[in-house]
């Protein structure tokens, strides 16, 4: 089996996962938010932001340098690994920690204090499980990673919604995502027959760490895009607010199941093509427009579904994202290839550029979350990420210079037809017929980048 096949069985097994964690998901996100309200789950959301961004500056890049190199690392190596990243995250949570006061007061969302110190302290559990990761992810063995990932999911909303409903409130979610860490580590390092240790070595700290600043800084900067608007939400129109974007968000992250396998598995598939540009453009080109196909169809189904399941199962509290859903979907089918592209220029060594692309896009996205938001309120907030279109065409225009990489005009009128008919259900039927004209003329096309996809791997070289 070539490598390619590998990553794409690899990235079946992530989506497959991921598409298994919708209902669970589904579930927590429906129990929680009934029991919470809007503003517990606000405290929810920015407590999850701040440690996600947190989790990838405690990696120091070290993970992407054990991730890319051509040869297998050293076994010490991951014993030094582990080391840095685990006095890594005791820093990093310990400065933010003491920005969680002018947190709180930025964003206007209240009580973040301690539960966020509970969330920062899971830190170091984390980062325990990279090496093993690693290890599991550089050999393509999706399978054995996707199996703990699924049980984690089981088991940490279980624990979390179960805690919630006998009234434990947000510290029941907290502790469910203690259980959660807690066997993602265990278990993983079971599975890779080992037992963590600890090995020291600054010079190779010091190599690890200036191969992966540029991940570390480009990852960060990206991760920090949610975080970046929960943020201003807060600022602009309140606590409550936050709690209506987050939601709308999970939602959108639980229909789109291709675009969370892409970034996964890209990086580990695709380093070793680097140096074989006419191979490594002709992957890239197809994973992203087959990714591109099957978004559409998925998110403007939940475009039309989100609102009778809003009005059925959450109640009046709610309400207010049915208005906000339509514009984020939109957005999310307009950059549903960033976690493709972002992982390409990552591959062939382009951070600037990438940083350059994401640092425009946030910049954009908060100054217009402020015009916007304080004019229209929470509709005028979803509705930036639609008017930022001009930045997401901006990175694909950087891919198309440094990758060499075209998208087809098929697979662009397909996303620009998807974000208009994610408006279908609110407007009325005539917002469906871009996506239906556009359907007839590019479905042979569609057809045979699919069947195109699926031979590619046959050409690439064998690992």
């Amino acid at each position: 089996m070539t490598r390619m096949e590998r990553a794409f069985q690899g990235g079946s097994l992530v989506a497959a996962n991921h598409l298994a964690g919708i209902c669970i998901s589904a579930a927590a996100a429906l129990l929680v938010s009934r029991a919470l309200g809007p503003k517990g789950f606000a405290v929810i959301a920015i407590c999850g932001s701040i440690t996600a961004v947190t989790r990838i500056i405690s990696r120091l890049g070290i993970n992407a340098y054990l991730i890319t190199q051509p040869e297998a690392p050293a076994e010490e190596d991951y014993h030094i690994a582990l080391t840095a990243m685990l006095a890594s995250s005791i820093a990093t949570g310990s400065i933010t920690i003491l920005l969680l006061p002018g947190m709180e007061r930025f964003s206007h969302v209240t009580g973040i204090f301690w539960p966020g110190v509970a969330t920062i302290a899971l830190l170091p559990l984390h980062v325990a499980s990279l090496p093993a990761i690693t290890r599991l992810e550089r050999n393509l063995q999706f399978k054995k990673l996707m199996q703990i990932e699924f049980v984690a999911q089981l088991l940490g909303p279980s624990i979390g919604i179960g805690l919630v409903l006998k009234g434990w409130g947000i510290w029941g979610i907290l502790l469910g995502w203690l259980a959660r860490a807690l066997f993602t580590a265990l278990a993983l390092w079971i599975t890779v027959r080992q037992l963590p240790r600890f090995a020291w070595d600054g010079r190779r700290v010091l190599h690890m760490c200036k191969f992966g600043f540029k991940y570390l800084l480009a990852s960060s900067i990206d991760q920090s895009r949610n975080l970046l608007l929960l943020f201003t939400v807060g600022r602009v129109i309140g606590h409550e607010a936050v709690g209506h974007i987050e939601l709308t968000l999970r939602a959108l992250r639980l229909i789109t199941p291709i675009r969370a396998a892409a970034g996964r598995v890209l990086l580990p598939a695709l380093a070793p093509l680097a140096r074989i540009p006419r191979m490594f453009t002709k992957a890239i080109t197809a994973s992203v427009e087959t990714e591109l196909m099957l978004s559409v169809p998925i998110t403007v189904a939940g475009a039309w579904l989100y609102p009778y399941c809003v009005r059925l199962l959450l109640g009046a509290a709610w309400q207010p994202t049915i208005q906000v859903f339509p514009w984020m979907a939109g957005a999310a089918l307009l950059t549903s290839t960033h976690a493709t592209v972002l992982s390409a220029l990552h591959i062939r060594g382009y951070f600037k550029e990438s940083i350059l692309s994401n640092s425009l896009g946030h910049l954009c996205l908060v100054l217009l979350v402020f015009m916007l938001g304080s004019h229209f309120g929470l509709e005028g907030c979803a509705a930036a990420g639609i008017f930022a279109w001009p930045t997401f065409w901006f990175r694909e225009w950087i891919a198309a210079k440094y990758l060499d990489t075209r998208w087809s005009r098929n697979a662009v009128a397909w996303a620009m037809g998807g974000s208009a008919a994610c408006f279908a259900e609110r407007h009325g039927i005539l917002f469906l017929m871009p996506l239906a004209i556009v359907s007839v003329i590019t479905f042979p096309a569609i057809h045979r980048r699919m069947m195109a996809l699926l031979c590619s791997s046959h050409s690439l070289p064998r690992s």
